[in-house]
């Protein structure tokens, strides 16, 4: 359990509702362009620039609570994946229509696709984003936290940066090739798992 002394309880309790708000807006941002360009997938880049406010928000939010290195290497390695993680979303999506999955998901109700969206889509993904980003908050309100823990979590980070960026540009490499069209990969890191890139999320 941690001491009261080592972490900025009151101040973390009130950045969760912060970062909610945060969350919401965003969410609400991604929203607002999705329906206006008639394409839902972009929740999939504001995936992970969702993850880069919320860390944003907590590091201004914890200013003078926790300590100055670790929220600037937290904030730090968020932005670092999830820019990434966007960019490559975001060019891999550019020129198609709407991802099949949510194409999918859209035809099977008679509701309005745009309240749909919300409340199957959208709405999720963000209570999930919250919630999967509160390792990151917390660490923004440690005053004294563990140099060994930092270590060891950075160099996890960095085999799951690796793992994902690696499998996402041997898939995309795989793709390219007209001949792979119909073909599953299971070269590269693909061999070992069938979505090294979720698996990179994961350690991330």
């Amino acid at each position: 359990m941690i001491a009261a002394s080592s972490f900025a309880t009151g101040e973390f309790l009130t950045g969760l509702l912060v970062t909610a708000a945060a969350v919401v807006v965003t969410m609400v941002i991604a929203f607002v362009i999705g329906h206006a360009i008639g394409r839902y997938n972009v929740i999939d880049t504001a995936w992970g620039l969702g993850f880069v406010v919320v860390a944003l928000v907590s590091f201004v939010w914890s200013s003078g609570h926790g300590d100055a290195t670790s929220r600037a290497l937290m904030l730090a390695i968020v932005a670092i994946w999830g820019v990434r993680l966007a960019v490559h979303l975001g060019w891999r999506s550019r020129g198609h229509g709407e991802d099949p999955r949510y194409t999918e998901m859209l035809e099977r109700t008679d509701a309005d696709d745009a309240r749909y969206a919300v409340a199957h889509i959208f709405v999720p993904q963000a209570a999930a984003m919250w919630f999967i980003s509160l390792p990151v908050q917390v660490a923004m309100y440690q005053r004294d936290p563990s140099a060994v823990l930092v270590v060891v979590g950075v160099a996890v980070w960095v085999v799951g940066l690796g793992f994902e960026s690696i499998g996402d540009l041997q898939l995309a490499r795989f793709r390219a090739v007209p001949a792979n069209r119909s073909r599953v990969m299971d070269t590269g890191l693909w061999r070992y798992t069938r979505h090294p890139n979720y698996f990179g999320d994961f350690c991330v």
